[in-house]
């Protein structure tokens, strides 16, 4: 999990989720896709805060 924030490493299912969403931001952020770009990174924080 090469450039996966610390914070993501813990076991809980939510982080599970988040990681799934870290991976969209990367991938559509080379894509050009910014409007989901910013979806995705908020989803992601809220999953990990919870």
């Amino acid at each position: 999990m090469d450039g996966v924030p610390s914070c993501m490493k813990k076991k809980n299912p939510w982080f599970d989720y988040a990681l799934d969403d870290f991976k969209a931001i990367g991938v559509l952020f080379n894509e050009g896709v910014y409007r989901l770009v910013c979806f995705h990174a908020q989803q992601f924080v809220e999953k990990v805060l919870k």
